[in-house]
């Protein structure tokens, strides 16, 4: 119970330090049927979760507090099955139920009982499917029998509807944009809080209504819906009335360019209410963590494929461009739209948010037709840095070029990347600087001995 709340104080400090020492190594765990977390992904969830609810303890007060031990096991294991209530963030009562195993271990030449595995349940607030007949729910208990009528609702249809993206309705747009109609709803004049799960903090950090735009904005350019899915955006109500609803919708997302990666589900859990000018607005607004993701390892891993992927976006119906001018596509990653970038002629850094300075190669002006890159893959340190610096590729040649053997300029972009600092630090990577040398010219019989590179692949505007 101590360990529900941060409100709880010292006693939740207290219970968080003796849950950890006393996790086995093989230890697993299940929150409300999802993925099995290990002994420090549960920790991850524990504090997290903790920062979602309002009960606070009092150590002679077991109201609601239920506790069954489970016979028949071994000598060297126990199971013991608990639950109770808790008030929710929102203000809604709500019940955690936990099965438990633990089993003998040893500690310090003792012998103790460790926690090896544990199952998660109840109301299911902050993830999973919310279970309604375990909770006190305005505007909802009449309904637990048709939970299929809330969708007929016009409240529930208009809040579903601004939580998917236009793609999501007009097919021939593209599947992989997020939804941004309900950022219209963030606005600090009229009191709503924000605040998103970060790994470094025991805490959500609040955000101010700039900020979360901002983190969103970063957010979908790394996490994007499954191609073809038709699962990926999930509304489920917790309350509703004709002034007030609280929900929390679901968006199963992969991270990167790469078809085949793992979906992860990232919770909006929100509190809704109508203003004194009869528009919707959302009073509180919480972005909950998974703790079955390492967020900055695995934006390491996956943001120089992003970024080559946005260049190679950026040039896709472009025949005829000045290659100084393309390095715009990495405004995308930059924290205020702003880039330091060396000038390869005066060999000058300068910060600009217009990034216009290369108008030569070689005192030579010309428009230009990008044929092919090669994206640096060496492996990525774990533990991912705060720093880190990769380099890519390109082949140009010039678009007006008629010949069999077009003369081609060879291109080498290096990224220095830097990990969000301050309120950002838990969003994606962001480019700080960038170096683009002059190039130099390679005729089509020298490329040909790196076109049967095992690693480097022909690809549109391709790798090579």
């Amino acid at each position: 119970m101590e360990v529900s709340s941060t409100h709880n104080g010292g006693s939740y400090n207290k219970a968080v330090n003796l849950i950890y020492k006393r996790l086995m190594p093989d230890f697993k765990a299940e929150i409300c049927g999802g993925k099995t977390l290990n002994a420090f992904q549960y920790m991850k969830y524990i504090v997290n979760s903790a920062a979602q609810t309002q009960f606070t303890f009092y150590k002679d007060n077991y109201n609601g507090f239920n506790y069954t031990l489970v016979e028949g096991l071994h000598n060297d294991v126990i199971r013991f099955k608990t639950d109770f209530d808790v008030w929710d963030k929102t203000g809604h009562k709500a019940r955690i139920e936990y099965n438990v195993l633990l089993k003998v271990g040893f500690e310090d030449d003792h012998v103790r009982f460790g926690i090896l595995e544990l199952q998660q349940g109840g109301t299911c607030l902050q993830t999973g499917e919310i279970n309604y007949s375990e909770t006190e729910m305005q505007g909802v208990d009449n309904l637990i029998d048709d939970i299929e009528g809330l969708k007929e609702k016009p409240t529930f249809k208009m809040f579903s509807k601004i939580f998917r993206p236009a793609s999501y309705q007009l097919i021939d747009e593209n599947p992989n944009d997020l939804p941004r109609y309900w950022l219209s709803g963030i606005s600090t004049t009229l009191g709503s809080v924000a605040s998103v799960c970060q790994e470094e903090s025991l805490k959500p950090v609040v955000y101010t209504e700039d900020q979360f735009r901002s983190w969103y904005e970063h957010f979908g350019i790394m996490w994007h819906g499954k191609t073809d899915a038709n699962d990926t955006f999930e509304l489920q109500l917790i309350e509703i009335k004709e002034d007030r609803l609280v929900g929390r919708v679901t968006m199963k997302l992969q991270m990167g360019t790469k078809e085949d990666a793992d979906v992860h589900k990232w919770e909006f859990k929100f509190a809704a209410g109508i203003s004194e000018l009869n528009t919707w607005y959302f009073n509180k607004l919480d972005v909950l963590c998974d703790a079955s993701i390492q967020y900055k390892d695995q934006s390491l891993i996956n943001i120089r494929d992003i970024i080559a992927a946005q260049f190679v976006n950026e040039l896709k119906y472009q025949n005829d461009t000045p290659w100084y001018s393309t390095v715009e596509f990495v405004r995308d990653f930059t924290k205020h739209g702003h880039v330091e970038l060396t000038d390869c002629v005066k060999d000058t850094v300068t910060k600009t948010s217009q990034i216009d300075l290369f108008t030569k190669d070689k005192n030579t002006v010309h428009g230009t037709k990008f044929t092919k890159y090669q994206l640096d893959d060496s492996a990525v340190p774990s533990p991912a840095p705060d720093t880190y610096q990769f380099k890519l590729k390109t082949i140009s040649e010039a678009a007006d070029e008629s010949s069999e053997q077009p003369v081609e300029h060879v291109h080498e972009w290096t990224f220095d990347l830097k990990w969000i600092d301050s309120i950002y630090r838990r969003g994606p990577q962001h480019v700080a600087n960038i170096q683009v040398t002059c190039g130099y010219h390679t005729s089509n019989s020298q490329l040909a001995v790196n076109q049967r590179s095992p690693k480097k692949q022909f690809l549109s505007h391709r790798q090579w």
